[in-house]
């Protein structure tokens, strides 16, 4: 999929709507819709069209091939529906571009990458190994023993970057996932 294609599918997902109501605002049929979606290029009145269905500035299409989202883990009640999950999803995506192009911007590196402290184990499986890779973790980031005042401006220092959406659904209360080569998540709502 080009990068093109993959802008108007990440679009439309990230508005929650199928292929036949984005046909309908656009008067074109939903075959063209799924074509563009497969590498089809639009003519410019119908990218004009879907930018507006899509609730996006044209631009927004020509960006360079935005990051994947790998390893979703959603905090949910069983109530949120595939769909809304994608529009979640779609909708992170885009805020995370957003920061991560800032980023790049900045002459400085504002955020560290992220490592992991060596020797955690790879599946916690008891209450007694949760307290050891929490000392572990309080070990290699020196934050001693006492309670920690910010947890988000301390997961920010360390490489994790933490995004608070209002989502507006009941069911909906956070997720975790990993972006491009190795930047963690964190999404509240």
């Amino acid at each position: 999929m080009n990068a093109l294609a993959e802008r108007l599918y990440r679009a439309r997902k990230a508005v929650g709507l199928s292929l036949r109501k984005a046909a309908e605002l656009c008067t074109i049929s939903q075959t063209m819709v799924k074509k563009y979606e497969s590498g089809s290029v639009p003519s410019s009145d119908i990218l004009l069209k879907l930018a507006k269905a899509y609730n996006v500035r044209m631009e927004y299409f020509f960006r360079p091939a935005a990051p994947s989202l790998e390893g979703v883990k959603f905090r949910k009640r069983k109530k949120l529906g595939k769909k809304k999950l994608e529009v979640i999803e779609h909708s992170i995506l885009d805020r995370v571009e957003r920061r991560l192009e800032i980023e790049d911007l900045c002459p400085n590196r504002l955020v560290q990458s992220f490592t992991l402290p060596g020797n955690l184990p790879e599946q916690v499986k008891t209450m007694g190994q949760i307290e050891e890779v929490a000392i572990k973790v309080r070990k290699k980031w020196n934050l001693g023993l006492a309670p920690i005042s910010n947890l988000i401006d301390l997961l920010e220092e360390h490489g994790i970057r933490v995004f608070i959406l209002n989502i507006d659904d009941p069911n909906f209360d956070g997720l975790t996932g990993v972006v491009g080569d190795n930047i963690p998540i964190i999404v509240l709502e």
